[in-house]
């Protein structure tokens, strides 16, 4: 199942900066983004993680995963931070 993900994530660094890329990283918030409000709680996060797939991971690891993200530590990831760290991860 990582090595599925990886290969994901991989393709996905030859797209990331094209307009396809930019919409599917921001249907990719928006779905994670389940009440609209335009940030992603711990919560949802944990939900869209496990949604795909991501079933191992830990509380605590989705946690490290949130607060790595949120950048200006408000407790939630917005559009921004959200695609800041898919740049990272892609890297």
């Amino acid at each position: 199942a990582i090595s599925m993900h990886s290969d994901v994530i991989k393709n996905f660094v030859d797209t990331y900066e094209l307009p396809t890329g930019q919409a599917a990283l921001r249907s990719l918030f928006t779905i994670c983004d389940k009440d609209g409000n335009g940030i992603i709680t711990e919560d949802e996060l944990n939900d869209a993680l496990r949604s795909l797939g991501f079933t191992w991971l830990k509380e605590k690891q989705v946690k490290g995963i949130l607060e790595r993200a949120d950048t200006d530590d408000n407790g939630a990831i917005d559009f921004e931070e959200f695609k800041n760290e898919a740049r990272m991860e892609t890297e």
